[in-house]
């Protein structure tokens, strides 16, 4: 499991709004996060999100926009599944600690 994957994963199991304590690993990486049958309404989503930028940058220093013009301007949404956000976040922490890297 990734350090992202644990990171998303234990703010998910945070939510009170979530069954999630119920579900096997497998079971929350396929939890729907959009649309019909969502497990979270818009609220709960917009609060997931600034829980996983916030723990992000506190546990490695990596600064994230999760709900950007680019998460939303994508033909298929980062936010369809736990699953598919987790790959979003790998993405936008890998690609911010290249920059980073770059810059020193």
């Amino acid at each position: 499991m990734t350090q992202i994957q644990k990171i998303v994963l234990h703010e998910i199991r945070q939510d009170k709004n979530l069954k999630s304590a119920e579900l096997g690993e497998s079971e929350l990486l396929d939890l729907s996060l959009l649309g019909r049958g969502a497990a979270l309404d818009s609220i709960g989503l917009v609060n997931l999100i600034f829980a996983i930028e916030e723990r992000i940058r506190n546990e490695l220093g990596v600064l994230i926009e999760i709900a950007s013009e680019r998460a939303m301007s994508q033909t298929k949404s980062p936010f369809r599944t736990v699953r598919t956000l987790i790959d979003f976040v790998s993405q936008l922490v890998d690609e911010a600690k290249k920059v980073s890297s770059a810059k020193s």
